[in-house]
């Protein structure tokens, strides 16, 4: 469970990483445009999917796509959803992709994999039901 706290720090750092870019494309004027901003944006978003391990089961012939997948595919993305932090990690994280996205369709998938596991009951904690009711709220809006 170190692995999994330490990955959700991680990916956290990245999604302020994100809001950072987010703040300087609204509020300034790069000389480019933003395209390098853009990218550098897509490129951490694409890196905390690599870190959760996603896999795109509808996307043939892209790294990731597998046939017969093994069960145990989504065990780091299970691992750290079963953590109230986690689960704040992704609900931020699809807060952060851009609606209809391709990474907004791969975690929507992960999580509709996983909704018993996600929602099946509600934790005895006030908070960790919380942040298990903002997650259904914020896959919700994405779907």
């Amino acid at each position: 469970m170190l692995a999994a706290r330490i990955t959700i720090e991680d990916g956290l750092c990245l999604l302020l990483d994100v809001v950072d870019i987010d703040r300087l494309l609204q509020f300034s004027q790069p000389q480019d445009g933003g395209s390098q901003l853009r990218k550098k944006r897509q490129v951490l978003l694409e890196g905390l999917a690599a870190s959760l391990q996603l896999v795109d089961r509808l996307g043939p012939g892209k790294p990731g796509h597998s046939f017969g997948l093994a069960p145990k595919e989504d065990l780091v993305f299970l691992r750290l959803v079963s953590l109230p932090k986690g689960r704040k990690l992704l609900a931020r994280y699809l807060q952060l992709l851009y609606p209809g996205s391709e990474l907004t369709r791969i975690v929507c998938m992960a999580v509709s994999r996983h909704l018993r596991f996600l929602f099946g009951g509600l934790p005895s904690d006030p908070s960790a039901t919380e942040t298990t009711i903002n997650l259904a709220h914020t896959v919700s809006s994405c779907v």
